[in-house]
């Protein structure tokens, strides 16, 4: 692995790492307001602040740079939709089942979609070649869920 992977696994391992952090926080916003959906609201408000404040800082891109004539794919625009579909779940699982078992039925989750993702190439990714050992890994990783979830 080359030093520029390195570097962006261990990113995205410290990315994951904050998962667990960001979901229990936002369990206190919504038992303090009462409401899974309000905790939701205002995670993603605090979040567009930070980015607003990163964007102005950092960013190249302004509005005025943008090129409307030539949009993204209408589904492009789902991801907020989808970002606090899964934050709300996150708020309204993470008390019921724990955060071990959440984050692994996440990981099940995702690996899915991916593997999915890389074989019919969706959302403009190239093709991967999905094989039996790829397969039979997320099956292992499922079935590890639902033995972590089940034990008593």
């Amino acid at each position: 692995m080359t030093d520029s992977k390195i570097f962006y696994v261990l990113l995205i391992m410290l990315s994951g790492a904050v998962m667990p952090i960001q979901s229990a926080l936002n369990l206190y916003l919504a038992k303090w307001s009462g409401s899974f959906t309000f905790a939701s609201m205002i995670s993603f408000f605090v979040g567009t602040v930070c980015l607003i404040v990163v964007v102005l800082l950092f960013s190249k891109v302004s509005f005025s740079s943008l090129d409307f004539s030539q949009t993204p794919p209408f589904y492009a625009w789902l991801g907020g939709f989808l970002g606090a579909f899964f934050v709300t779940m996150v708020i309204i699982s993470a008390p019921k089942i724990g955060m071990t078992s959440m984050f692994l039925s996440i990981i099940s989750g995702q690996l899915l979609m991916s593997i999915i993702i890389d074989k019919y190439g969706f959302f403009g990714f190239d093709i991967k070649e999905v094989s039996i050992t790829k397969i039979v890994a997320v099956i292992f990783v499922i079935t590890g869920t639902w033995l972590y979830t089940l034990d008593k």
